[in-house]
C-alpha cells in the first residue's frame, strides 16, 4: 500500500526477490552440489578398491592402489564440475602451482579468516578439488588401510589377511571412512570466519552464486580463473 510518502516501510518492490528466500535457495543448491561431489568421490573410491577380491599379494595391492590415484583425481575433476580454485586455473595447475599454495598457507592468519567470511557473504563458496580428494584417498584412508593389512599379514598370515582385506565388509568400511573425510573437508567452508587460518586440507575449488539482473538466483557456477592474488 502506498501513501503520500511512498511504499510502506519494510515492503519489497513488486516482483523483487525476497533476500531470505534467495539465501535459502542458494544454501539448498550449494548443499546438493557438495553432497553430489562427495557421493561421486566415494563412488570412485569404491571402484578403485573393488579389484582387491582378485588380488592377494601385498606388493601388488600397494602398486595398483598407488597407480589408481591419478586417474581417480582426473575423473573426479571432470565429474565434480570444478574448474579454477584459489591458486590455480586448471587441473594440472593444482600440482604445478603447489609452491604458491604453500606460501599462501604459511602467511594465513586473521586476514585470511576475514576473506573467507567475505566470500561467504558474496555467495562464493569452496569445494574439495581433485588434489584434496586424492590426498584423502592416499593418506587419510589408503595408507592407514594398507598399514592395517600389513599388520594383519604379520599377525594372521598373508592368505587370511588378504581375505579379510578384500572382503566386502572391509571395503565398505573404507568407503564410509573416505566419505566421512571428504564430507568434512567439503563442509569446512561453512565455518566462515571461524575457519582454521593455517588448515592445509581446506577446500580450494571455488564456486559462486550467479544472480540475474533483478537480483534473483539463477545458478551456481565454478570460477574459471583464480583470484589475484591468491590467499
Amino acid at each position: 500500500e502506498c501513501g503520500a510518502e511512498g511504499p510502506r516501510a519494510g515492503l519489497l518492490p513488486m516482483g523483487a526477490p525476497d533476500p531470505r528466500l534467495e539465501e535459502d535457495v542458494i544454501a539448498t543448491k550449494r548443499g546438493r552440489l557438495l553432497a553430489y561431489q562427495t557421493v561421486v568421490a566415494s563412488a570412485l573410491y569404491a571402484i578403485c578398491v573393488s579389484w582387491r577380491a582378485l588380488i592377494g599379494r601385498y606388493w601388488e595391492v600397494m602398486l595398483i592402489q598407488a597407480f589408481l590415484v591419478v586417474p581417480f583425481m582426473l575423473v573426479y575433476h571432470l565429474l565434480s564440475g570444478n574448474r579454477a580454485g584459489n591458486y590455480y586455473n586448471t587441473f594440472l595447475e593444482q600440482f604445478t602451482k603447489l609452491p604458491q599454495h604453500f606460501r599462501d598457507i604459511s602467511v594465513r592468519g586473521e586476514e585470511y579468516r576475514q576473506k573467507i567470511a567475505d566470500e561467504y557473504e558474496r555467495g562464493v563458496f569452496r569445494a574439495a578439488n581433485a588434489l584434496e580428494s586424492g590426498v584423502i584417498y592416499a593418506f587419510f584412508v589408503g595408507v592407514p588401510s594398507l598399514a592395517l593389512f600389513a599388520g594383519g599379514c604379520a599377525l594372521l598370515g598373508g592368505p587370511r589377511a588378504a581375505r579379510w582385506y578384500s572382503s566386502a565388509a572391509w571395503i565398505g568400511c573404507e568407503v564410509a571412512a573416505y566419505a566421512a573425510w571428504h564430507a568434512r573437508v567439503q563442509w569446512s567452508h561453512r565455518r566462515g570466519a571461524q575457519a582454521a587460518p593455517t588448515g592445509v586440507l581446506r577446500p580450494e575449488a571455488m564456486w559462486r552464486a550467479v544472480l540475474g539482473a533483478d537480483g534473483a538466483f539463477e545458478r551456481l557456477a565454478p570460477f574459471e580463473e583464480h583470484p589475484v592474488p591468491s590467499y
